[in-house]
């Protein structure tokens, strides 16, 4: 009689980490009305920080995390903050097992966002000059409550409690809007998308035991 011996292996537990984030998004829309008023341009590629943390079962993944990103530019007159974010919960599906490398697939359902805070270089002035041409601080974001994620995530374990994520997203928002700080919606918006790329280097710390089966 013929006997087929199959090894499965098998994951359980969890783990979660932080790393860099870079992101890549096209700000030329907006960069053209910067640079009618004498304002550096945003740069494409961004640089953050970002966390996340995921349960496994067999060979699902759930769990989520985020990431924010920050950039400034300036003008002679003021100093525009440019802050990236997005967070997500995620399910994924493990499609390479060894004992040292995993490999998967997952996808977010999350919101993710761009603010930028305009602020006057001068701040002082005249009581007189205030009432009638008041200069603040403007709060303009543009949002969007409905986001997905796809990602090829890569781990390579170190030891039994740590490894080191490898993940390559694409955030997708199918609508976004801008809007002041207060929620009144901006007139004449440049028509800027909320969809771009992100790369991530996390260190990981966790339990992930594998169990052999025949």
């Amino acid at each position: 009689m013929l006997k087929l011996m199959i090894l499965l292996i098998t994951y359980g537990g969890g783990f979660g980490g932080f790393g860099v984030y870079i992101s890549n998004n096209n700000f030329s829309s907006i960069n053209t009305i910067l640079n009618r008023h004498g304002i550096q341009s945003l740069k494409g590629t961004q640089y953050g920080w970002g966390g996340l943390g995921y349960g496994i079962i067999g060979k699902i993944w759930i769990g989520g995390g985020g990431f924010g990103t920050t950039q400034q530019v300036s003008s002679d007159s003021m100093d525009i903050i440019v802050n990236e974010g997005a967070g997500f919960f995620e399910i994924g599906y493990m499609v390479v097992e060894t004992h040292r490398f995993l490999g998967a697939i997952s996808l977010g359902l999350g919101g993710s966002g761009v603010r930028m805070t305009i602020y006057p270089v001068n701040r002082e002035i005249s009581f007189d000059s205030l009432l009638t041409n008041p200069r603040r601080d403007a709060y303009v974001e543009i949002g969007s409550y409905i986001s997905i994620m796809p990602s090829f995530n890569a781990i390579l374990r170190l030891n039994r409690f740590m490894g080191i994520l490898l993940r390559a997203s694409y955030i997708v928002s199918p609508s976004s809007s801008w809007r002041f700080d207060d929620g009144d919606r901006v007139l004449n918006a440049p028509n800027f998308k909320l969809s771009y790329p992100v790369l991530s280097l996390n260190v990981t710390f966790g339990g992930m035991a594998s169990a052999k089966s025949k």
